[in-house]
């Protein structure tokens, strides 16, 4: 717990997390950045900006990334849990692509 408990918008914080969020291209992506919290640990900043430079060395490459087709498909793969059940022809595809 960082005190005080408006340090984020104190510092800016929330002001980048809201164009982050804007850059999403799925619901998925807006519930990761919601779930990003300020942090001072050197060795998670570390982690976390070993990533990105991977992520930006990937969207540098060759082959263009798919940016295209997110689907949030947690609930089918949740629904299709227990023995005897499956996805129906849409959650198909979209699990696919």
């Amino acid at each position: 717990m960082i005190y005080p408990q408006n340090f984020e918008q104190k510092i800016g914080f929330d002001k980048i997390r809201t164009l982050i969020s804007e850059k999403c291209l799925s619901p998925l992506g807006i519930e990761k950045v919601n779930d990003m919290v300020f942090s001072s640990n050197y060795q998670f900043i570390t982690g976390q900006l070993e990533q990105t430079d991977e992520f930006v060395r990937i969207l540098q490459g060759e082959d263009e990334f798919p940016a295209n087709f997110f689907f949030d498909v947690r609930y089918s793969l949740k629904r299709i849990r227990p023995e005897g059940t499956w996805l129906d022809e849409k959650e198909m595809f979209d699990l696919k692509r």
